[in-house]
């Protein structure tokens, strides 16, 4: 809902049909729509779109890594490719973890499995499953034909 009211607050025609040649849309439209569609998010709502890249505390902080790197290499080589090769087994150590919970998970079970709650009476009316059912049967009435309906 928020979507298509942005989108007539904008000026953008919102139709259910996708025939857009026998709506009259002209060349112009096809190109602003597709404008929109390409660049909208961008020119909206930056923050939030993948196109504007790092952002400036991102690459300060990756050019500042790179540079106590080359330093690291430069000063204490043997020291920094240990340090570098500690810092890079940090995620394989994780997957390992999670390997080795999985296998302890296959090798032990759970004992018995939740039991199903017992509903005290077994024969609950049927009115109790068709009445939140009643507003999906409206939305759904559209997409099954009438001989469907019982």
């Amino acid at each position: 809902m928020p979507s298509t009211l942005t989108a007539q607050q904008r000026g953008i025609s919102v139709r259910a049909s996708g025939d857009n040649a026998s709506t009259g849309e002209t060349a112009a439209e096809n190109a602003r729509r597709l404008d929109e569609a390409v660049f909208g998010l961008r020119s909206r709502s930056p923050e939030l779109s993948a196109a504007t890249g790092l952002w400036a505390w991102q690459r300060c902080v990756l050019a500042a890594a790179l540079m106590f790197l080359c330093l690291g290499v430069a000063l204490a080589p043997e020291t920094t490719l240990i340090a570098l090769l500690a810092v890079m087994a940090v995620p394989f150590l994780c997957v390992v973890m999670l390997r080795m919970v999985a296998l302890w998970q296959l090798a032990h079970p759970l004992r018995k499995p939740p039991q199903p709650v017992v509903w005290a009476d077994p024969q609950l009316p049927v009115y109790t499953v068709l009445v939140p059912l009643l507003s999906w049967i409206l939305c759904v009435r559209s997409t099954i034909p009438p001989s469907g309906w019982r």
